[in-house]
């Protein structure tokens, strides 16, 4: 297991940045000079812990703020394929390219220990922002569509979130951020988007919950709790069922002419779908006659 062989104290150790280039190589003695380094970060204040890992406030060489999740190596080593998983992992999610998740910046091991640097995110927590009582319906709206899309495209990328809670997610201003991409990376644990999956359901109908009232939204409740990943097998398709709801909302009322005969809203869609399509064949210009 190329890379294993170092523990904390001891050996050297490398990663990648962003961009690709490797960071600097550290070795046990740049650690014993400062307890508060881990290479070129400097550790401020230990803000979590989920098991072995720990996330740190953390400043880089140019003095830059960021977020560092960090393990043991020796427990990303506990089996052959432990330490290339974690590469393979973490730099999967550096690639993620979205408004609503926080850039990876490096990962790498020095001296004993694998780390994920991330972008910092400031707001309070959605958990915090439910624990006042539950958002009005746009914000509920905003939010959702904002961390569906956001898995959706990590999932499309290959990346998994593993531990997606009302806690992962902040309110940076008016828009929802998801943090913790990456964290999946420094865990042994078996993940897939199953485990995303199963997580944003829960999510969504906690957030619905209270909306019974709008249009569509107890039946899609209903059908969260009967067994979403069964009928939503995406994170796109659960995002496209709220988009639906937030659409039909969106729609101005329609008042009932006398004697007119009201149409089922999803057949005036597809009536005025298959219009366009009529449309777009005649404009098709007719094949010259010989």
């Amino acid at each position: 297991m190329k890379g294993c062989g170092y523990t904390s104290g001891s050996g050297r150790g490398a990663g990648m940045r962003r961009d690709g280039t490797a960071t600097e190589t550290a070795t046990a003695g740049d650690t014993a000079k400062d307890a508060q380094r881990l290479g070129r970060y400097r550790l401020l204040d230990l803000i979590g812990r989920d098991g072995d890992a720990r996330l740190h406030r953390a400043l880089d060489a140019n003095g830059q703020a960021v977020l560092l999740w960090t393990v043991p190596l020796a427990r990303l080593c506990a089996d052959a394929a432990g330490l290339e998983r974690f590469r393979r992992m973490a730099s999967a999610a550096a690639r993620l390219s979205h408004p609503a998740i926080p850039v990876i910046l490096a990962s790498g091991e020095h001296a004993g220990t694998a780390f994920v640097a991330a972008a910092p995110a400031d707001g309070p927590t959605l958990a915090a922002r439910l624990a006042d009582g539950p958002l009005a319906w746009d914000e509920t709206v905003a939010t959702l569509d904002r961390v569906l899309d956001a898995l959706a495209a990590a999932h499309r990328a290959g990346v998994v979130h593993g531990a997606l809670t009302p806690d992962s997610i902040l309110h940076a201003g008016p828009a929802a951020v998801v943090t913790g991409f990456g964290r999946a990376a420094l865990t042994m644990a078996p993940l897939d988007r199953h485990d995303d999956l199963a997580a944003v359901a829960r999510l969504t109908e906690r957030l619905l919950t209270g909306h019974d009232d709008r249009p569509g939204v107890a039946a899609l409740l209903a059908m969260l709790r009967d067994g979403a990943p069964a009928a939503l097998p995406e994170a796109g398709h659960l995002h496209r069922a709220v988009a639906a709801l937030d659409g039909a909302l969106a729609l101005p009322p329609v008042a009932a002419p006398v004697r007119r005969r009201r149409w089922p809203l999803w057949l005036g869609g597809a009536a005025l779908a298959g219009g366009l399509a009529a449309i777009a064949v005649m404009n098709q210009r007719s094949p010259d006659r010989p």
